[in-house]
């Protein structure tokens, strides 16, 4: 493994945040178990028994004896034989005329002589009693004649250990020491893991969409509520939003594509005509005319609805009378209707105040009311109705036509959408009005949405468009 290999890893997220937790995790064990010992060490707490172990007071009275019978003997080993083998007993000695010189009668290592040789050391009175610690039991003292001596002798005998406290503290230091940092190791690594793997997956994913895959998305993360789910969700949510404009664009311009062929092929064959015949070339000028009007009429939506798709274009909102807008669009749109003699009912008495992009209302609106005119019948009458619903309008737009298929009341708010293609075209149909329309309304925060009126009722029939908007607007 390489230098930079090895640099690159160690300043990895993962890895950092792993060596912090650990460095404080052991900065902590190592104060709490210093303030620990400080305050709980109970290895110099001792208690006086209310009466002297019978057990300890029956060994001392039989070296006694035989020291009585042989002051010389060597008493280390008289409670070594085989027969009164006991290697949790350990005999002291001290003489009376120096208290310090206290001496130990066993070579067996224990971790606690220092205290019990303390403890006989400093004991007030020569009173004969067994006094308990946590980790020993130490009786005495009883006068011996030892080595033509006067001799102070004691007994100690190790405690029982039971308890798990007991067994740490038997425990050797290296193993005290790598059982905490055992477990922090280990508890450290599965944190600093769980936060560090859905970063590593963000960034898989991140990677994956910059390569151009726009259907990855980061799985297993949402049903978490920490920040890292949020982050999650809001990531699936832009690749989400990124997902749908690119595909919307790639649509629109495959069907852009599939379009224009219609006009240009029509136009070319005028021409065509055109030039094969030298008199009577007036009607495929105007045939030329109108199919260059419908392509400029085409380019013209499709570069609005491109505008209306791309949900990151603001909008200009303002405050305007949405009553007045509504009758300036009828006004507009009453000379296409005389043409066709329609009649055009607006029921808009109250004068209703909204918050938006009038220009693009306007716009949605005209589209809905020039796709009614289109489609409805020759001397009927399309009903327009305005409903203020305290903090949002109801605008309902109703013709007279044959209505369209169950099936397509929502295909027709897609782009190039067309219920039935000679038609039109005979009336000069993009497909692209009610998309149109659609988009603004949505960046509105509104809906839209067609039905069909009852057909059991011939004199209303028809198809109705209606779109809610909120009066006021979040802001953008």
């Amino acid at each position: 493994m390489s230098l930079i290999s090895i640099r690159r890893y160690l300043s990895s997220f993962s890895v950092k945040l792993f060596l912090w937790f650990w460095f404080i995790t052991l900065t902590s064990i190592t104060v709490s178990r210093f303030i620990t010992n400080q305050l709980l060490n109970d290895d110099n707490i001792s208690i006086v028994a209310e009466q002297v172990n019978k057990e300890d007071l029956h060994f001392l009275n039989r070296i006694k004896a035989k020291l009585a019978q042989n002051p010389f003997a060597q008493i280390q080993n008289n409670h070594k034989r085989k027969k009164h083998r006991r290697t949790d007993l350990t005999l002291w000695t001290q003489l009376p005329s120096d208290r310090l010189k206290v001496d130990k009668l066993s070579k067996q290592k224990g971790r606690f002589n220092d205290i019990l040789k303390k403890h006989i050391q400093t004991r007030e009175n020569d009173t004969l009693q067994s006094v308990v610690y946590s980790h020993t039991r130490i009786t005495g003292p009883i006068p011996v004649i030892y080595k033509n001596q006067q001799t102070l002798l004691f007994v100690s005998k190790k405690m029982p250990r039971k308890t798990f406290q007991h067994f740490l503290k038997e425990m050797p230091l290296w193993l005290k020491l790598m059982i905490p940092l055992t477990i922090s190791f280990t508890l450290c690594i599965v944190l600093a893991r769980s936060l560090s793997k859905p970063v590593l997956k963000m960034k898989d994913a991140t990677l994956k969409i910059a390569q151009g895959d726009l259907s990855t998305r980061v799985t297993g993360l949402n049903t978490r509520q920490d920040e890292l789910g949020g982050l999650a969700r809001c990531f699936n949510q832009m690749a989400d939003k990124l997902e749908t404009n690119i595909s919307a664009q790639q649509r629109l311009l495959g069907d852009v594509s599939h379009e224009l062929r219609s006009p240009l092929t029509r136009l070319q064959m005028a021409l065509a005509l055109a030039q094969q015949k030298g008199e009577d070339q007036e009607q495929y000028f105007e045939r030329c005319q109108k199919e260059i009007n419908q392509l400029d009429e085409m380019i013209a939506h499709v570069l609005t609805l491109s505008r209306l798709e791309n949900s990151f274009k603001p909008l200009n909102i303002a405050s305007f009378s949405f009553t007045r807008l509504l009758k300036s669009i009828i006004s507009d749109q009453q000379l296409l209707a005389e043409n066709k003699q329609v009649n055009i009912e607006c029921n808009a008495k109250e004068d209703i105040t909204i918050q938006g992009d009038s220009h693009l209302l306007s716009g949605a609106i005209t589209n809905v009311l020039i796709n009614a005119i289109k489609h409805t019948t020759q001397n009927s009458t399309i009903k327009i109705a305005l409903i203020d619903n305290n903090h949002q309008l109801s605008l309902t737009i109703s013709d007279s036509g044959n209505g369209v298929p169950e099936d397509a009341l929502v295909k027709i708010f897609t782009a190039f959408y067309r219920v039935n293609s000679a038609r039109d075209r005979e009336t000069g149909g993009t497909g692209l009005g009610l998309a149109i329309a659609k988009q603004a309304i949505t960046a509105h925060q509104g809906k839209i949405f067609a039905q069909n009126i009852s057909l059991t009722n011939k004199e209303h029939q028809g198809l109705a468009v209606t779109i809610e908007l909120p009066k006021s607007q979040v802001n953008q």
